[in-house]
């Protein structure tokens, strides 16, 4: 699984209620992996290397995810789209490096973009620099 698992959040219109990282580092905007909570919800997201990117996959029902989850509530780029609703995916690509690219709020309402890249076997989660207001 991968972007389907957004996509179906985004079909229903699935709003983003926290965000934890799975790692010891202190910011900087990368984990080993990130939980994302929807209220339709939660998607581990995760480094693939053999894939050559990131990879999604529902919480429930997963392999047990990686230990000493911490709150990214307060981080960039995560504050500025909790608790508004996922719209759209869609998967990117840099080279062979596979990510995600998730729109927060619709066309007409300031959208935000996160993405969701690979570095160097963490996933690293900005906001499209493009679309930063």
């Amino acid at each position: 699984m991968g972007i389907e698992l957004f996509e179906r959040a985004a079909e229903a219109g699935g709003q983003i209620l926290r965000v934890e990282r799975a790692d010891a580092s202190e910011g900087g905007g990368s984990a080993l992996a990130y939980l994302l909570t929807f209220d339709v919800g939660r998607i581990w997201v995760r480094s693939d290397p053999l894939a050559g990117g990131v990879a999604a996959e529902l919480a429930e029902g997963a392999p047990e995810g990686p230990t000493g989850l911490v709150s990214v509530d307060d981080e960039e780029p995560w504050w500025r789209v909790l608790g508004e609703p996922l719209r759209r995916a869609w998967e990117t690509a840099d080279g062979d490096a596979r990510g995600f690219r998730l729109q927060f709020r619709s066309d007409d309402d300031k959208p935000r973009f996160v993405l969701l890249t690979p570095a160097g076997g963490l996933v690293r989660a900005g906001l499209e620099a493009s679309h930063v207001r």
